[in-house]
Order: C-alpha cells, then structure tokens, then sequence
C-alpha cells in the first residue's frame, strides 16, 4: 500500500476549528479546496496544487478523508484533508457520471484490510458495485441484478452491515462473504405516502439506520425542496417506521449522495433537525428542517450552484459522536398562543368581577365596541357576559384577512398564524388520521382541500367544520394545480385538478362535481347541535348530528362517514370515480404550467404557465385553449429552467395580477394584465392592497388594515414566530430579512369564514 504523506506541498493551514466541527468541504477539480464554517458560513480556501484536474466522489471514514479520482486518467485515490497524506487506489474505469456514494469499511484507511466499495447510480443498464482494498490493481466489479429497478447511488455502513437503496424504494443489503460483495433484496418499504417527488438518502445513527426523503416543489431536481420525511428501519419487524423526531441529541447533514449523524452542539448544530445542501438556480443553498415545530428555513451557503462531482461535502470528524451530548435550545414559540375554539367561559368567580356599570352599557355602544375588535377578539366577545352576549352575531362584520395555517404533527392540531398582528392560535382541525399524511393543497373562501395518503382528498371549513367528502381522482398526486370554482356546498361547485409534461407539449385535466343530482356518492356532513332525524337519499346526505345517540341505526344507500368527534369512525368506499379526465395536445405552442394553483375568473378556470403566458380550461364545454396574448415574458424558456422563479397569479379588484419571485436578492416582479391590449404592464403599486402569496394559494385583498397595504406576503415568519415575512413595495425591501425565516412544511393561506354557506 503506497502512502505519501507530502502531497503536492499543500499551502495554507486548515481552517481554525476543523475537525472539531462540521464544515462543508468542496473540491472542484481546482487546486483549491473551500472550506465553508456551518456557524456563519464563511468562505476558507486552501490551496493543494496537485488536486487540480481532481474530482471529489465523496468525504468518508471519519470526516477527514476524500475520494479523489482524475477526470482523465481515471487515477484514484483516497485523501487526507488533516495532513494532505493520500493512499492509493486501483484506477477507475468506469464513467465517472455512473459512481454514487462511497464508504470505506474497516478502522482505518491506513489498515491494508480496510476495503472501499463505491455504488452506481441509476444511470447504467445494469446496477454495480465496485470494491478494492488499498494496493489492489484493479477494482472488483459485482453486478446487482434488480431487473428494470436499479441501485440509487446511496450506500452506508450500519452496524457492520452495508444498506443502500434502489429506486424502485426498495431497501437492500450487501453482505461480505469470502472476500466477496453480495447483494440481497429487503422487502421493506416506507409504510405511508411520503409525496412522489422526493430524494432520498439514508443515514446511520448511533447504530441505527435512517431513511430521509426529502420532497421537492417540483421536478427536475434544482427545484427548492418543500418537507422532508424520516423513517427509521424496525429489525425486529423489518419494517420501515415514519418517526416524527430524530431525537434532541443529533442533526443529520446531508449532502449529494451522503447522509452523517452529528451530534447536537448548542449555537452551531440544533437537535432534532435534518440539514440537506442543495443546489438553486441562483446558489447553492442550506435547508434546515426542524422536526420540532415542522418548519423550513434556508440560507445561501455558497455563491455558485454546483454540480455532481463538483459539490460540496459535509465532513463531520468522528470525535463529535464521542464527545459528550448537548441538548439543543427548546424551539422558540409564539408567546401569545390561544385556542380559536374555546368558548372563553369564565368561572363564576371570575365573572361575578364584572362591574355593573360594564354589564349595563347600551346595545349600541357595545355594537360600537365590537366594529373595532378583531376576529379572536370578537369571538371572545359574547361569553364575557350575559349582557354582551346580547349583541347579534359579533362575527358577521368581523374584518378578517387571510391567515397561515399549519400542522405541527398530523393529528389535526393546527396552528393559525396572523401575519397581520403577529399573533398564532391553536385550533384542533379535523377528521385527521394520526398514522396518515395529510397535505394541504388549496383554499378559496374560508375552504381548504386536503387530501390524506394516497386514497383520501376532502373539503373542510375549519371553523363551521363542514366538510365535503371527494372521490379519488386517478393520479391526483401529479396535480401541479388543484382548484374549485364556488363554495364546495354549491350544487354548481366544479373541482380541477391540472398536470402538464415538462415540455408543455400535453396537459391533462380533471374535473369533478360532486354535488349534481346524478352524484349519489359524496356527501357533506355539518357538525352542529340539532334534533336527532333520520335522513335517507339517494341524493348527498347531510349529517348534523354532533351530539346524537350514538346507537340509533344510520341506514343510506350510499357511502356514509361520519367526522363527528363523538360518532364511530365509519369506513368509506367508492364504487366510481366521479372525476372526468381530458387530455389535450399543444403541437404548435408549448404551455408547461407553472407550479401554482388556477384562478376562476368569468366563469372559466386560468392557467399561469412558467413563461408568463396563459391557457383557458371552459368547465361548461371541457374546453382547453393556450391564449395567444399575453405573449409570454420568458418566451425562450426550457423545461429544464422551469423552477429558477416562482410564479403566482391572483385576481385583484377583477384584475389579473401575476408576480415573479426569483429570491431574496431581487424584488418580486408584478404585473397586471391589461385586457385592453391583452397584454402584461408591470406596476409597482397595487393600490394600498395586499397580496398572500404561495403555491398552494395565493389571495389578494383589495385593501388591508392600515400600515399594510402594498405588501406581497410570503407563507414565512421570523425565527419568533412573532413577524411575518413581505416585501413592501413601497420601500422596496422585505421586512424583516426574507433568510432565515420559518416556513412550515405543510401550510396555506386561508380567509377565516365563521359562518356555514347559503347552500346549508
């Protein structure tokens, strides 16, 4: 085994602190290698003159050795970032583009035994791994035969045994028998939907194997990633498990093709997060997602995208783990929390407090001082006392604006965040299914979609608790856009659902009315107090029985489930699908939706594309027309730089309002279509009204509370959780700064409607 210990007569010492910390490590066939500080992301360069024309297939063993191989003469080798000595390796004769993750097992690279075992990437016809011990001539090659499915590039070594991943989600193992790899097919797949954009990775933690899937916002994979899912492999019942934490005492960072445990350090590295570097259009960027609260937030960690082969490297020295434990900060919560759905009754104690001379003023001057509260406050209002309960219906004029509404855990408990005051609210959401993954995917109207899984998609209003039960829809998980055109109570109420091919060349449509006289099948349940009443139809049955005898007989010719919270949960089954699907061909003009919802405006549903260009679906003749103006605004666009801006389209004072957001170093781009000309005219005002803006949903008010106006609000709050994230356009800048806010992982903006639609 050949060892040089004065390679290439490195010049300028390691950054201070390495070794000691996590760091990002990266090698661009350079001479120089940059070292990036995880604490305030600052930039250290070293230069080693004879890594030039070197790439990096990845850091191993420890955090302090690299695998370097030459881009032309495939020379291959392993190098020592603390005293630039390296250890020779067979040469490699396979297309670099073909190798994923590496390990090298053994306790040491130095040990002769030590053996280093590289796998492929999806890439190639068929699955490899390559093996060598240091010394060897050639590399061992093992084919893996997996049929049509193929090894994903991730490999890691757990307790002495290696796992790596296919990308059929399958979990494999790979065994050293007589000096020799084999590789064996685990049955095992993550138990529950975890999206269908997603990039996985797994992880070794003190002795236990993790799988990370992080999901993305779209597709192809230099999209901003939006959530991540952790499962934790059970032996005993060789199961995957979803976990909801990782514990207090770790973080994983991730990075490429690889995935290190790092033990919580306080100020540095929180507890119970996933790190995961990634590439934007603009930079390369550093997500953090914290488990304990379900939220995002990112920073740019270095100026320039990278690319495989070129990317940066988490190097995380083994000595952490040995290190004593360090419990992370607790998450920081908003100080003011209330329960939306608490009837805020007093004691009597409390009440009998009250002065008479409150208890006696006048209806009008209590109507008075119910025009100036806000919506909680309203809310409160009545059960103060008997006198002020008097006052009609408190929450008719209430001024609401839209507020962000997230999950925390998938038990239903949600927190409702006013951007407006600052202020967050719990409320308990339902029906949700703890052990399935809810999503929210729309709102309009005081109504949110959401679907559950990958069999459940349903309508709620979260304060009246109406909810509108929807069939599945045949892959409903490729709607890059789901809307409804009125209250989901309506009998003339049209759901859609939208995907396009990532040229824009086809596009598939689905539309669903689930409340026609034909449509035997949904049905819509309001949870309030009423007289007990049977009620059979063979129309949509409506259940108002919140407190009714649980044993009375329920008898429908139709599917029937009950969301009350003291009703038996009833199974649903669906003989039909009630969606109808259409599928168009643009042959002359491309039209790639962009990733947002549509806009029903003037009786049709409109469409953003990612170039700025807008297409037309007609739910009354299932007709689908791409405008020809607006001319599109990014006319030369491909369908590999969809995603470098996030698009968003709103209706305004019956306006179309478009806005660009790239990132955080440009102002978002407004522009309202003038349909005179039929064309975009960018404005800088909007009027003193405000917009809330997300792919999920975007809403525009006309005007807003004073100080407000001419905001463009972003589904993001400062580390507090006290402020919310906008940019003013009239001082031009976001407020506060728009890094290193939180962005819940599972969120959307909705209008708080209190009281049931007409259609009740």
């Amino acid at each position: 085994m050949e060892i040089n210990n004065n390679f290439g007569g490195a010049v300028g010492s390691l950054p201070s602190g390495f070794g000691k910390k996590p760091w990002l490590v990266q090698a661009q066939g350079t001479e120089t290698l940059s070292f990036v500080d995880i604490l305030d992301r600052s930039l250290h360069v070293r230069v080693v003159p004879d890594l030039q024309g070197k790439l990096c297939l990845g850091c191993v063993h420890g955090g302090d050795w690299l695998l370097m191989v030459d881009e032309i003469t495939g020379g291959c080798f392993l190098f020592c970032l603390s005293n630039s000595s390296t250890i020779s390796l067979p040469p490699l004769r396979e297309p670099l583009g073909d190798m994923g993750a590496c390990v090298v097992l053994g306790s040491s690279p130095l040990n002769r035994d030590c053996t280093v075992v590289i796998t492929s990437l999806p890439e190639p016809e068929e699955s490899f791994l390559l093996h060598c011990h240091p010394g060897d001539e050639e590399w061992t090659k093992l084919m893996v035969p997996l049929g049509s499915d193929r090894l994903f590039g991730k490999l890691v070594n757990c307790a002495g045994q290696l796992y790596s991943l296919s990308s059929f989600r399958k979990l494999l193992t790979i065994d050293v028998i007589d000096d020799a790899l084999h590789a064996k097919i685990l049955n095992i797949e993550w138990e529950s939907s975890c999206g269908h954009n997603f990039e996985p990775y797994i992880v070794e933690s003190f002795g236990e194997l993790f799988v990370v899937l992080a999901s993305l916002y779209g597709y192809p994979y230099n999209y901003p990633l939006n959530g991540v899912s952790v499962y934790r492999l059970d032996r005993a019942e060789s199961m995957l498990k979803k976990v909801d934490d990782i514990g207090t005492d770790r973080a994983f960072l991730i990075s490429g093709h690889y995935g290190f445990s790092c033990t919580a350090m306080e100020g540095l590295v929180q507890g119970n997060c996933v790190y995961i570097v990634w590439s934007g259009y603009d930079c390369e960027r550093i997500y953090k997602f914290c488990l304990d609260d379900m939220t995002i937030s990112l920073q740019p960690i270095l100026a320039h995208p990278t690319e495989d082969l070129r990317r940066g490297f988490w190097s995380v020295p083994a000595g952490i783990e040995a290190t004593e434990l360090v419990q992370s900060a607790p998450s920081i919560h908003c100080d003011t929390e209330v329960n939306v759905l608490n009837n805020f009754n007093k004691d009597e104690d409390a009440q009998a407090t009250i002065k008479a001379s409150w208890q006696d003023l006048p209806i009008e001057m209590l109507e008075l001082i119910v025009s100036n509260l806000s919506l909680v406050d309203r809310l409160r209002f009545p059960s103060v006392c008997k006198q002020w309960s008097s006052v009609s219906n408190p929450v008719a004029q209430a001024k609401v604006w839209p507020w962000l509404m997230h999950c925390v855990r998938q038990d239903g408990a949600c927190k409702m965040f006013d951007p407006l005051c600052g202020v967050e609210y719990s409320m308990k959401v339902g029906p949700f299914d703890a052990n399935e993954r809810q999503a929210f995917r729309f709102s309009k109207d005081g109504w949110v979609i959401v679907t559950q899984s990958d069999d459940n998609i349903f309508v709620i209003n979260p304060f009246t608790k109406e909810i509108v039960k929807l069939s599945m829809a045949s892959g409903w998980y490729r709607f890059t856009g789901i809307s409804f055109s009125s209250v989901p109570t309506s009998p003339d109420c049209v759901f859609l659902g939208v995907c396009s091919s990532p040229k824009g060349d086809g596009i598939k449509v689905w539309t669903c009315r689930p409340n026609e006289e034909e449509t035997e099948d949904n049905e819509i349940y309001y949870e309030e107090e009423t007289e007990d009443e049977e009620r059979d139809s063979e129309e949509n049955e409506i259940n108002y029985e919140e407190e009714a005898d649980q044993d009375e007989e329920r008898e429908a010719e139709e599917n029937e489930i009950n969301y009350n919270e003291e009703a038996e949960d009833e199974e649903s089954e669906t003989e039909e699908d009630y969606w109808s699907e259409f599928d168009f061909e643009n042959d002359e003009v491309m039209f790639p939706v962009a990733r947002n919802n549509p806009v029903y405006f003037r009786g049709e549903f409109y469409f953003l594309g990612q170039r700025g260009n807008l297409s037309v679906f007609n739910p009354g003749n299932n007709e689908w027309r791409i405008l020809d103006k607006p001319e599109p605004i990014h006319a030369d666009l491909t369908p590999y730089d969809e995603g470098k801006e996030a698009c968003y389209m709103v209706e305004l004072r019956g306006e179309l309002i478009a806005v660009f957001h790239r990132n955080a170093n440009e102002p978002p781009r407004v522009l309202k279509l003038d349909e005179s000309k039929m064309e975009w005219v960018e404005i800088e005002d909007i009027g003193g009204g405000a917009l809330f803006l997300d792919y999920r949903a975007s809403i525009a008010l006309p005007s807003s509370e004073a100080g407000h106006g001419n905001r463009i609000y972003f589904p993001k709050f400062s580390e507090d959780g006290k402020k919310a994230i906008f940019y003013d356009l009239e001082a031009k800048k976001y407020s506060p700064m728009f890094y290193g806010a939180k962005e819940p992982m599972n969120c959307v903006w909705f209008v708080p409607k209190l009281q049931s639609d007409e259609y009740s």
